[in-house]
């Protein structure tokens, strides 16, 4: 953007296999800097991370543009000398779970989280019932065929009931039925082209990489339940997409708290351990999104050695 000054500070963030990602320093003329993440998923159709930056000279792709208007949030608020999260109420978040375990999914049970979300990477689904209280969210990818979907709601029988949604089960799927509610999310961005039939009960909407603001409105407003979600990104970007879910005022239990799903690391640390908090998201304190210490001490490169 004319003006605007900014720096990037690599990361890896150490998980199943390692994800790298750079958290954004950007100085706006007259308003002061303001931080955001730059995480992009290339499996999922992002462009690669030193594009991104780079896009941050000239043409923004959809990452950027968000994370430019977070990091403009947080310069707003820290010429303000105030949290980002001053007034607003976060939303509670599910469990995540990268692959099924019973153990885990016991602990997060008894940790007071009501709300838990599990990867599947195909149609064979583990043994019911779940402990008492406790509804699951089943991610799929659209890995599945409509068949192998259907085989599986059948084999199911009433224990579907213990199911609060079925993200992304086969690929275009937008509606089923509401014994079997859909959760959309890979295609959230074309949601306002779809006709009221055939509307999915939840949109998974993650504020790093779409127009959170107007999909939230659109889906409230035709009766869809809409649960913000991080980008599987660091604690930075778990924080933006926090603040978007308490800005757009959503009260659905949201999926913001991500960072167990990776090693620990100092700003990890700052949001607490999700099985000894529970699913309310622990801000870390300062101003903006917090962090001042950690943010001061990175080394920042100038967008001139991209």
């Amino acid at each position: 953007m004319p003006g605007t000054k900014f720096w990037y500070s690599p990361y890896t963030l150490e998980g199943t296999k390692p994800r790298n990602g750079a958290l954004i320093r950007v100085e706006f003329p007259g308003l002061g800097v303001g931080h955001a993440d730059v995480h992009p998923w290339t499996e999922l159709g992002d462009a690669p991370l030193e594009t991104q930056l780079r896009s941050l000279q000239g043409s923004l792709t959809s990452l950027t543009r968000n994370s430019l208007e977070f990091a403009r949030t947080e310069a707003q608020a820290r010429r303000e000398s105030r949290s980002v999260f001053e007034g607003l109420r976060i939303p509670p978040s599910h469990f995540l779970i990268q692959e099924w375990n019973p153990g885990l999914l016991e602990k997060a049970v008894e940790a007071g989280f009501d709300r838990i979300k599990i990867k599947f990477p195909n149609s064979t689904l583990p043994t019911f019932p779940l402990p008492n209280a406790a509804k699951l969210r089943l991610d799929f990818n659209s890995r599945l065929s409509l068949t192998e979907f259907e085989a599986m709601l059948w084999n199911l029988g009433k224990e579907i009931s213990q199911i609060e949604f079925f993200e992304d089960p086969v690929e275009g799927l937008t509606y089923h039925s509401q014994e079997a509610p859909l959760g959309m999310d890979r295609q959230a961005a074309s949601f306002p082209s779809l006709s009221p039939g055939f509307y999915p009960q939840f949109l998974v909407i993650k504020p790093a990489v779409t127009p959170w603001q107007e999909l939230a409105r659109q889906a409230l407003a035709a009766g869809v339940r809409p649960v913000f979600t991080s980008y599987l990104d660091h604690p930075l970007g778990q924080l933006s997409a926090a603040y978007a879910a308490a800005a757009a005022g959503i009260s659905e239990t949201c999926g913001l708290m991500s960072h167990s799903a990776y090693k620990g690391s100092e700003f990890s640390e700052r949001l607490g351990d999700p099985l000894r908090g529970g699913p309310e998201f622990q801000v870390p304190s300062g101003i903006g999104f917090g962090f001042d210490d950690l943010l001061d001490r990175l080394t920042w490169k100038s967008d001139k050695e991209l």
